[in-house]
């Protein structure tokens, strides 16, 4: 076989169905153009793509407990991915800590020291 240059480059994308798509570096003039950013996004997006490659199923048991904790995480959800949840949290860890404090073994049931 003849080697390198006279052999053309293999096709960016796909050209059969059973094989997967092959990501080609971009061209100077295009990383010239949109700068370092849109770089490090492209490089991004060829990591998420190379991860759906590696792992392109769900195990049945990871879908059987969304199924089975279907109500739970609809509760739960907005409590995670609320805007100040973090700061939420460490003010009920704090609240927790001063009401725990306040009724100790010096106090009477009633609340008198």
């Amino acid at each position: 076989r003849p080697s390198w240059p006279s052999t053309p480059p293999p096709p960016a994308f796909r050209t059969c169905p059973h094989r997967p798509a092959t990501l080609r570096p971009m061209a100077l003039k295009n990383v010239l153009r949109f700068g370092p950013l849109r770089m490090m996004l492209r490089e991004w997006d060829i990591l998420k793509h190379q991860f759906s490659l590696a792992y392109p199923a769900v195990p049945k048991f990871r879908q059987k407990w969304y199924i089975r904790f279907n109500r739970w995480r609809q509760l739960l959800l907005p409590l995670v991915l609320h805007r100040y949840h973090e700061w939420l949290i460490t003010v009920l860890i704090l609240l927790n800590l001063f009401f725990l404090g306040a009724y100790n073994e010096y106090h009477t049931s009633d609340g008198t020291p």
